[in-house]
């Protein structure tokens, strides 16, 4: 069993790593890796079942083995949602994913959020390019964002 305060260590060279308080799997000055496994591996690639492997690498692993490491863009893009009082990032949709090519250190997409007025929200609430964070209470999210915003605009007044 691992320790409250101990993560996973790098499973390149071994390293302990401390680990945040609320997760213990997530790592200080490390990044935390998950799969599912895939088709070609011999040792793990569970169909259907869910199970994941867990495992990190060292901020310092990463810097040495950077030749070695590919990067994709793309996958998901952040949705904020316009029209309220508050704009914010309600979910993701899906976005085209580019081929891989050389990481270079420090590189990472910008956040470029699709912009979506809350009007519109609903049409895609059971659309499966979307992810929305409020789930089933999508609904709810829309209700409450209008009447705190129809509230401000009138208070305001």
């Amino acid at each position: 069993m691992i320790e409250k305060q101990q993560s996973l260590p790098c499973i390149v060279c071994d390293k302990p790593l401390e680990a945040f308080p609320e997760y213990i799997l997530q790592p200080n000055d490390a990044v935390m890796c998950r799969t599912t496994g895939n088709y070609g591996s011999t040792v793990f690639d569970p169909i259907f079942t869910g199970d994941t492997l867990h495992f990190n690498i060292c901020d310092e692993c990463l810097v040495a083995k950077s030749d070695s490491i590919r990067m994709t863009t793309g996958g998901y893009q952040p949705v904020r949602v316009t029209g309220i009082k508050m704009p914010s990032i309600w979910g993701s949709r899906k976005a085209n994913i580019t081929e891989p090519e050389k990481w270079t250190l420090g590189e990472q997409s910008e956040l470029n959020p699709h912009n979506m007025h809350i009007s519109e929200v609903m049409a895609h609430a059971n659309d499966k390019d979307y992810s929305w964070n409020a789930g089933e209470d999508l609904g709810k999210w829309v209700n409450a964002a209008i009447a705190e915003t129809l509230e401000h605009v009138f208070k305001t007044e």
